[in-house]
């Protein structure tokens, strides 16, 4: 399926945008990494990359905890991102990875057959996203919470500041709030 120019005024994906996205997904394994994506923003193939054994709840039982290993370095970097379990449609993640065994991939599919399962639900909705967009999310939903570029570069693992704030650049509504503070 061709690529569409996906252009927002605003990087956020809500989460009705991505209730709206699994609903018209007809693939389990693209809804699970979607939601993954949506609460990590990892990379696509930082997600396919993903074992059982690096998804594992914490002592507390309060959330799961997603060891995303990075695509960019050359080390075995990884960073842990931690999400709690009552979030909408973690449950969903909880129930595919239940009967995985440790050292098994979570996903089986190639990243063009994800692809094609995500494309075509995405033409359902008319929403203007892509894989991607979820990282670009992610980044801007911390940015927007007040977080500090260089707490959002270790979440998105990024060895350099600059490439954080082309995920972080001032929305619409950040840019009338500091213009309205003066």
């Amino acid at each position: 399926m061709p690529k569409k120019n996906y252009q927002r005024p605003d990087n956020r994906i809500s989460l009705g945008e991505l209730e709206l996205l699994l609903d018209n997904i007809e693939d389990s394994e693209t809804r699970v990494a979607l939601i993954i994506a949506y609460y990590t923003g990892a990379r696509h193939q930082e997600i396919l990359n993903l074992k059982r054994m690096d998804i594992q709840e914490d002592d507390s039982e309060e959330t799961l905890n997603f060891k995303i290993r990075s695509l960019k370095r050359t080390d075995q970097h990884f960073r842990n991102i931690p999400i709690r379990r009552d979030k909408p449609y973690i449950n969903v993640v909880e129930n595919w990875i239940k009967n995985i065994p440790l050292g098994q991939p979570v996903f089986t599919k190639y990243r063009q057959r994800m692809n094609y399962y995500f494309y075509k639900g995405l033409e359902k909705t008319d929403l203007p996203i892509s894989f991607h967009a979820f990282r670009h999310s992610v980044g801007s939903k911390l940015a927007h919470l007040g977080y500090r570029t260089h707490d959002i570069a270790q979440y998105l693992g990024h060895a350099n500041l600059n490439t954080t704030q082309h995920y972080i650049d001032a929305s619409p509504e950040r840019l009338k709030n500091m213009s309205d503070a003066l």
